[in-house]
C-alpha cells in the first residue's frame, strides 16, 4: 500500500523524514490530510494538543488544518518516518 503512495504521479507528496530533535520539531499545518508511518526509531508525535507514543511500524494520520510534530526519545538516535502529504 505505501509503495503506491509513493511519488507525485497520483497526486500525493511522499518523502522519508529523519528527526533527531529531544524537543517538538513542528512540521507544519497544511491543507490536506497527511500520514506517518515510523521505519525506525522512539519518540512521540504531537498532533493537535495530543502527545502519542510512536515506535517502529506505528501510524497516524493528521487530519487537514492540524498543528503536529514529532520529537526522538532520549534512547533513540533519530525517528525515521515514511510521510504521505494528501493521503487518502
Amino acid at each position: 500500500m505505501l509503495n503506491k503512495w509513493w511519488g507525485t504521479k497520483n497526486g500525493f507528496n511522499s518523502f522519508i523524514g529523519r528527526y533527531t530533535s529531544k524537543d517538538f520539531v513542528t512540521t507544519g499545518v497544511h491543507e490536506d490530510q497527511e500520514m506517518f508511518y515510523v521505519l525506525e526509531g522512539y519518540g512521540w508525535a504531537l498532533i493537535g494538543e495530543k502527545e502519542v507514543p510512536i515506535y517502529p511500524g506505528a501510524c497516524w494520520l493528521v487530519p487537514p488544518q492540524t498543528v503536529h510534530g514529532i520529537k526522538c526519545a532520549k534512547s533513540s538516535d533519530a525517528v525515521v518516518t515514511f510521510a504521505v502529504h494528501g493521503a487518502p
